[in-house]
């Protein structure tokens, strides 16, 4: 009898961890034959390493020795990933490794605390083990964990905050939301809603504790715009004040969005929407609004915090990682309603024939069957476009800041547009000429004439400076050019940013 025991217990315990095989054999996949290991697909992640190796160093949120700046916009994931900058004595590479290794953890964490929520509602591992494995699939997750973004620390937080609310912790469950505005600071739309589900779900609770709840939703985010406010002068980051839009919520701004949304992995196929409506009408029928609102309604308040607040475009990682952490959540909705399906567990608290059941299921399945070859095309589009968007970076950026570091002093000052990889690889002060991660230029302090020619070197897109062409001609002198093909340069539509130029000061 303990020996049949013991076969059945290490079988479920094989089957529970078949969505970490999956996940990592994604993350294999797409690492397979590319550069993803040594590079980021986006300049803004080279941005994070300059803020997180200053962190790393005690040096705080330093852009430029000595200089604190209000530029990041995810100061939980600079934090987070600054450990990884102890290894940098071992290389460049080895940071990199050690970021992408933190952020896949990360994915591995939301794997298995989804794989518990699902266990927690349905009270079925073989369920819970389906659902997860669904999400574990989604080619935006092993996307987002190589990107060098800080996606995969918000779904985790996300989903660690349902969990622990299932579990009835509020508190913990209120920190971990509390903590998504300082990965996201769209996030802090979905706050409010937070405060009001669990004020309505914890009346139980003594007074003291429903404060604390209250408290530890809000503290995070209060905490931050204090240290904006030390270093700026101003509550919220240089970002808020320089991209930030009146908010326009129009219909087409809004189709825009859910364009973006349903572009890639599942969210991209027809058995989306039904998976998600399964899984919103289960969780009504077993009482779990609470985490319906987390799981659905959340995601599309934040999504609207995102749309509401800047322009998005609807191609190009650039844009369109905003509103990954919807895609992934609303994903997670999805896994959760269509593993029913396919479990044949829609309505467990009622008998079901057993053809009934098995054609749910045998329908569930082909319909996911019809769809893997669509499926495979975008997971193989994800995996390709994070391999050529790392290229080009490396050819343009980060090539840009290694020349930079062999061919001028260290007491140089460049000027820059592109922040991230230049001042990381230059290794010297860099003033970032749109203000993002300079405060004097955010705010007006010097003009823009002033800002432009205080430099000894600019490396900027000599597109985005037309404008000034003439004042830049007059003070300095092209050197060199990083160029790449605009079919390579897959990033975004963008045909002023495939070309680098670097200008040295005339004597």
């Amino acid at each position: 009898m303990s020996e049949k025991f013991l076969v059945s217990r290490t079988g479920s315990t094989v089957a529970g961890g078949l969505p970490l095989i999956i996940y990592l054999l994604g993350i294999a996949c797409f690492l397979w034959g590319g550069s993803g290991l040594a590079s980021f697909p986006l300049d803004d992640a080279w941005i994070h390493r300059v803020y997180s190796r200053a962190f790393a160093a005690g040096q705080g949120f330093a852009y430029n020795p000595g200089v604190q700046e209000a530029g990041a916009t995810s100061p939980l994931w600079v934090i987070v990933t600054s450990p990884a900058h102890w290894l940098e004595p071992f290389g460049v590479h080895a940071a990199v490794l050690g970021v992408k290794s933190i952020a896949v953890i990360l994915g591995v964490m939301s794997i298995f605390v989804f794989q518990a929520i699902v266990r927690h509602m349905t009270e079925s591992p073989t369920v819970a083990v389906v659902a997860a494995s669904l999400l574990a699939v989604e080619p935006r997750l092993p996307f987002s964990s190589l990107s060098g973004m800080e996606t995969p620390l918000l779904i985790v937080l996300w989903l660690g905050g349902i969990y622990a609310f299932l579990k009835r912790k509020w508190i913990l469950s209120a920190t971990l939301v509390g903590l998504t505005p300082i990965t996201r600071p769209e996030s802090l739309v979905v706050v409010p809603i937070c405060a009001i589900v669990f004020l309505l779900s914890n009346t139980k609770s003594p007074l003291w504790k429903r404060v604390v709840v209250l408290l530890a939703l809000g503290l995070p985010f209060f905490l931050w715009t204090l240290l904006c406010k030390r270093t700026t002068g101003h509550w919220l980051p240089n970002t808020y004040y320089l991209k930030s839009r009146p908010v326009q919520l129009t219909h087409q701004v809004l189709v825009d969005a859910w364009h973006v949304v349903t572009s890639h992995g599942f969210a991209s196929l027809f058995i989306f929407v039904v998976g998600v409506i399964v899984g919103a009408f289960y969780l009504v029928n077993r009482q779990r609004v609470a985490v319906l609102v987390f799981l659905v309604l959340g995601p599309l308040v934040y999504l609207t915090g995102v749309v509401g607040s800047r322009q998005i475009v609807t191609e190009g990682y650039y844009w369109t990682r905003w509103v990954d952490p919807t895609s992934v959540l609303l994903t997670a909705a999805f896994a959760l309603g269509y593993s029913l399906l396919l479990t044949g567990n829609v309505n467990p608290s009622r008998r079901r024939k057993p053809r009934a059941r098995s054609v749910v299921m045998a329908v569930a399945i082909l319909g996911l069957v019809v769809c893997i070859p669509a499926f495979a095309r975008s997971f193989q589009d994800r995996r390709t476009r994070l391999i050529t968007d790392s290229q080009a970076i490396d050819r343009i950026n980060v090539a840009a800041g290694l020349w930079i570091r062999e061919h001028t002093p260290p007491s140089a000052i460049i000027g820059v547009n592109d922040a991230g990889a230049i001042r990381y690889f230059g290794e010297r002060y860099t003033v970032d000429l749109l203000g993002l991660n300079n405060q004097d230029v955010a705010f007006r302090r010097v003009s823009p004439a002033e800002s432009l020619v205080q430099n000894d070197w600019l490396a900027i897109f000599p597109s985005v400076f037309a404008q000034q062409k003439a004042l830049i001609d007059v003070y300095f002198e092209p050197v060199t050019v990083f160029q790449i093909p605009l079919a390579e340069y897959t990033i975004c539509d963008c045909p002023g940013q495939t070309t680098k130029a670097i200008y040295k000061r005339k004597p």
